[in-house]
């Protein structure tokens, strides 16, 4: 196999497989590791560029639902959620005080 066929495979893999970004970025370098190592034959100017993994924002409260759930609390409870919310500390944090 030359380059046009390990393209295609890589692209098969990205558009008809849809495998993670993760497994994209690491079929070509277990490809090239294949044809280096094993088979001892270089590929040259393989056309395929890494894929990045999107980034995640994380799901966060608005004010309203965080005032609800503070509601709902009470005593000790209370008190760690609202230090939590005030100040942005992580739970175990917050516990070992």
């Amino acid at each position: 196999m030359g380059n046009l066929e390990v393209e295609r495979f890589l692209n098969h893999l990205a558009v008809n497989r849809k495998v993670s970004p993760s497994t994209q970025n690491q079929a070509p370098c277990a490809i090239i590791f294949l044809y280096r190592y094993v088979i001892n034959r270089h590929l040259e100017d393989l056309k395929y560029t890494f894929t990045k993994t999107p980034t995640r924002l994380p799901t966060v409260l608005d004010q309203p639902e965080v005032s609800s759930l503070l509601s709902h609390l009470q005593g000790m409870y209370r008190l760690i959620a609202r230090i939590l919310y005030g100040s942005g500390l992580r739970i175990n944090e917050a516990l070992a005080w």
